[in-house]
């Protein structure tokens, strides 16, 4: 038994060191390029997120709904950008990170231009679900990345960058979907 346990700790030690020293090969310049995509996915992918807060009274001329019922465009997005994290992480450990978030993009694109040719109410709102649930990627994930791209001393700064383009998503969302 004693051999046993000696085994799981030279285990548990080399899952440590693997997380302490990220996979070196790439250099540093690929690592910044691809975390950059994936901050400017999470910033447009919470910008999206809003982008009908501010235009509920033409929708419900348009498209002759209740103010209420304009708001579910933003409402479901919403809860499919949560929802969609019970799907992305656990793909993410099997499949791997990049396929899943280039998938992710891909429904992300198409939603979002099935929705600019949504000529009802509900097109327009599944448009907006499909929208949410493959932006949502961009969102739980984004640690994970971290820690297998950068060394632990360099993790904070890069979630730094993380929660900069996740907040000004936010913020700034309804006034660029004000201008356009």
């Amino acid at each position: 038994m004693g051999e046993a346990e000696g085994k799981i700790s030279d285990l548990q030690l080399a899952e440590e060191e693997l997380k302490q020293h990220p996979n070196a090969k790439p250099p540093r310049s690929a690592k910044i390029t691809t975390y950059t995509t994936i901050c400017l996915f999470s910033f447009i992918a919470n910008v999206n997120g809003s982008n009908f807060t501010v235009a509920i009274v033409p929708l419900t001329k348009h498209f002759h709904v209740g103010n209420n019922r304009a708001t579910w465009l933003t409402g479901f997005n919403v809860l499919m950008f949560g929802l969609g994290n019970v799907i992305w992480v656990p793909l993410m450990r099997v499949l791997g990170k990049r396929p899943v978030y280039l998938v992710a993009l891909i429904v992300f694109v198409a939603a979002n231009a099935w929705s600019t040719r949504a000529t009802s109410f509900g097109s327009l709102l599944g448009g907006r679900m499909i929208a949410g649930f493959g932006a949502s990627a961009a969102d739980a994930t984004v640690p994970s990345a971290v820690a297998d791209m950068f060394f632990l001393d360099q993790r904070g700064h890069c979630m730094m960058f993380f929660h900069f383009a996740l907040s000004s998503g936010i913020f700034l969302g309804p006034l660029i979907n004000a201008y356009v």
